[in-house]
């Protein structure tokens, strides 16, 4: 699979390897010797780096990008947390070093956390999902550090950060905040943030409305973040109350 990988020009030939490997994951994996695994985790990991940094390859082949990114997530949901305890660290660690790369670690952690929250019960027991869930749970601190760092970056410096990046890091945000612990949204400065600097610009209108509504939308044990709640609401009523007529909502 890794010499087809790395030599065929061939996108078919490329998907081809990938589920053949992908098969090996899913079904064979637990029997793989520890050498073995290792090695294959470690090519893909590196083939999802050397490809991700590259922002023209990433832009001729995206769909063999997510297919790979596929890939390593299945891994991930084999070796993580037991075995592979630093991922999360890693992954997080690794964004701060190239925009291109970051953009795409938050759409790995984001089909991570959709693989576990929205489509775990299809695929995996019960057991190792809610493994799975308590586990980025728990490390959901360096996962936020990284999203804050990039949000707040672009606050500081507007133009340092690629715009596809910082809407990829609120389309995350979005999807993440439905099972995120509460503190980090009501305990920080993540909603006035939104309100104040992401709303304004329409590149990034849509993405920080989905984060609010998404907000809106928690219900278990927001009772004590009432207060919170209510000057969210306050302000997404200014900020629609600001715009002009006809302006896209």
């Amino acid at each position: 699979v890794d010499t087809i990988l790395a030599t065929s020009q061939s996108a078919d030939t490329k998907f081809f390897a990938l589920n053949v490997l992908e098969n090996v994951i899913s079904t064979r994996w637990l029997v793989l010797p520890e050498a073995q695994k290792t090695g294959i985790k470690n090519y893909v990991v590196q083939l999802v780096i050397k490809i991700s940094a590259d922002e023209q390859f990433v832009t001729t082949q995206k769909h063999f990008l997510t297919k790979l990114n596929e890939t390593l997530v299945h891994i991930v949901k084999q070796e993580w947390p037991h075995a592979w305890a630093n991922f999360i660290p890693d992954i997080c660690g690794s964004s701060k070093s190239n925009q291109s790369l970051c953009e795409n670690n938050l759409r790995i952690l984001n089909m991570l956390s959709e693989e576990v929250f929205s489509f775990g019960k299809n695929h995996m027991v019960s057991k190792k999902v809610a493994k799975l869930k308590d586990s980025l749970n728990a490390q959901f601190a360096t996962i936020y550090e990284l999203c804050d760092f990039i949000l707040k970056s672009h606050v500081a410096q507007p133009g340092s950060v690629k715009t596809s990046l910082v809407s990829t890091t609120l389309n995350t945000l979005a999807n993440f905040l439905e099972w995120i612990p509460l503190g980090y949204v009501f305990e920080t400065d993540l909603i006035q943030t939104l309100l104040v600097h992401f709303w304004d610009p329409l590149e990034y209108r849509i993405d920080c409305a989905r984060c609010l509504n998404e907000i809106a939308c928690l219900h278990e044990g927001v009772q004590q973040y009432q207060p919170q709640l209510v000057r969210c609401f306050q302000g997404v009523v200014e900020k629609i109350q600001q715009l002009p007529e006809n302006t896209p909502q």
